[in-house]
């Protein structure tokens, strides 16, 4: 009888011997954005724990439900994870992309849950707290169909403005023209409003985009085809004129209007503007 007490009470008190956090990213996303979370585990058992699959069970279970109280299945088959080795004491951190494995392009309210099997324990488990976020819509700002060199593909090149809890951020999608697939869809930065952002596209149908990420500092943004960031660099308004992107007959495209403003070297300067105003302690 007194085994069977001890065995009881292990079994209540393993469960608080992990703590397991689930948290995206941040609370609103744009619809066929990156769906991104970071779960963390702490282990209070006062030993090393190995948290691993067994047969067909993953030591992580993740649960999506929609708006409706819909459990979501998995885009495709149930992922596995690596195994993972826990010190006495230590935090271990996972980036977790849900939207690889959920299918969250639908608008509305979506909470999540994660479940970490607890080792040597048949089916129990650990779950984290509930977490929700939102998938939503954003303001077309500019959008131009493009073709790809060498190819006969079409996508579509977007440029979206989120008006979020917080901030506004910009956004680029490329869309495939003839399948509607998005091969990508990306946050650039937050952004200042009281100006429009500039856009134009060069000969190799790269994006160029200009705007104001504080109230006197512009950033120039080039996004290839694909959706990757090939340049980011920055500038303060010139002396004459409005900023502006300035497309030429081959093809190119400059940024005008401007002064380039290299952050880095202005830190330093200030850096160093602190340390010469610096003055020795006066001894009496």
């Amino acid at each position: 009888m007194k085994t069977l007490f001890l065995l009881f009470a292990s079994l209540i008190i393993l469960p608080a011997q992990l703590t397991v956090d689930f948290q995206a990213d941040k609370d609103q996303y744009v619809v066929h954005e990156n769906v991104d979370y970071t779960l963390s585990i702490t282990n209070r058992a006062g030993k090393t724990i190995t948290l691993k699959g067994e047969k067909r069970l993953n030591w992580l279970d993740i649960n999506v439900k929609n708006q409706g109280g819909e459990l979501l299945p998995y885009k495709r088959d149930k992922p596995t994870f690596k195994a993972v080795v826990i010190a006495a004491g230590q935090t271990v951190e996972k980036k977790i992309r849900l939207s690889d494995y959920y299918d969250l392009t639908k608008f509305g309210r979506y909470q999540a849950i994660a479940y970490v099997k607890l080792p040597d324990q048949n089916q129990s488990a650990m779950s984290s707290n509930n977490t929700q976020f939102l998938v939503t819509s954003g303001r077309t700002l500019f959008s131009q169909k493009i073709g790809l060199p060498n190819t006969a593909n079409a996508r579509k090149c977007e440029v979206i403005n989120f008006n979020g809890s917080e901030d506004t951020e910009l956004y680029v999608r490329i869309t495939n023209e003839y399948t509607g697939q998005v091969i990508a869809c990306a946050a650039l930065s937050k952004y200042v409003t009281f100006r429009e952002p500039k856009a134009a596209l060069d000969r190799q149908n790269n994006l160029h985009l200009l705007y104001l990420i504080t109230p006197t500092l512009y950033t120039h943004v080039v996004v290839t085809p694909t959706g990757k960031i090939a340049k980011r660099n920055y500038h303060r308004q010139g002396a004459v004129g409005e900023p502006r992107l300035e497309s030429f007959a081959n093809g190119e495209v400059k940024v005008a209007g401007t002064i380039p403003h290299d952050p880095r070297k202005a830190r330093q300067e200030k850096e160093q503007e602190r340390k010469a105003s610096d003055r020795p302690k006066l001894i009496y």
